[in-house]
Order: structure tokens, then C-alpha cells, then sequence
């Protein structure tokens, strides 16, 4: 059974992938899928907050208690409702938080599939 495989036979049996095996799933985009309450958005503040990139949350009231709870600055933290306010930031790192959440805020309906191509658009 080749890596791909097994890493597949995990996500099945809906077990918790190693942020490795994430990895290699999806190509280079870090996926953090866990249950409700299993440190995913924790541990993307963390990673933000390191890199210096910039926070996207599904509501303004979500991107407030972020940056109070977690200290971050205004600037680095994001609703999907006003992503006007990245123009002239881009070149920073985006993280989003619960992207379901916010692609559904986005478009104001339930999103049935999503497929995440390969960092940097490699090939191969």
C-alpha cells in the first residue's frame, strides 16, 4: 500500500491525520481537520501569529475576540465581511479559520464540495 493509500484508508475511517500526513493529502496547504473544540483555532493563531500572516474569521464578532483574547493587532485579523481591508496586505500569509464557515458566509449558502489544488501551483 503506497502512502497516499493509507493516508486515504485514515481519512475513511475518519481518523485524525498527522499535520505530515495533512500535508501530503493536500499537497502543501496545511488542512487541520479535528472535532469542535479540538484546538484548531488555536493552534492557527499560533502559526499565524509566528509567520506574520493574516487571520481570516467567518464573523466580525469571531475576529474581535480573537484579537482580544489572543493579542493580536487589528490589522492582522480579518472577517470575511470586510476582506476589503486586505488590499495593499496581500503579500502576507492568510490563514483561515473555519474556511466552511467562511465560504459560506461569502456566498450566504451551504457549500456542498470544495477541492484545494497544490501550493504555489506545482505540478506533478
Amino acid at each position: 500500500m503506497n502512502r497516499l493509500d493509507f493516508i486515504l484508508k485514515k481519512v475513511k475511517k475518519r481518523e485524525q491525520l498527522t499535520e505530515e500526513e495533512a500535508t501530503d493529502l493536500y499537497n502543501g496547504v496545511q488542512v487541520l481537520l479535528t472535532k469542535r473544540g479540538g484546538g484548531k483555532t488555536s493552534r492557527i493563531i499560533k502559526e499565524c501569529k509566528k509567520n506574520g500572516g493574516i487571520l481570516i474569521t467567518f464573523s466580525v464578532q469571531e475576529a474581535e475576540r480573537i484579537e482580544h483574547k489572543y493579542l493580536m493587532h487589528p490589522s492582522d485579523v480579518v472577517s470575511c465581511q470586510n476582506l476589503e481591508r486586505l488590499q495593499g496586505i496581500i503579500h502576507k500569509d492568510l490563514y483561515i479559520d473555519n474556511a466552511d464557515l467562511v465560504l459560506e458566509r461569502i456566498f450566504n449558502k451551504p457549500i456542498a464540495m470544495i477541492t484545494l489544488s497544490r501550493k504555489n501551483n506545482e505540478t506533478g
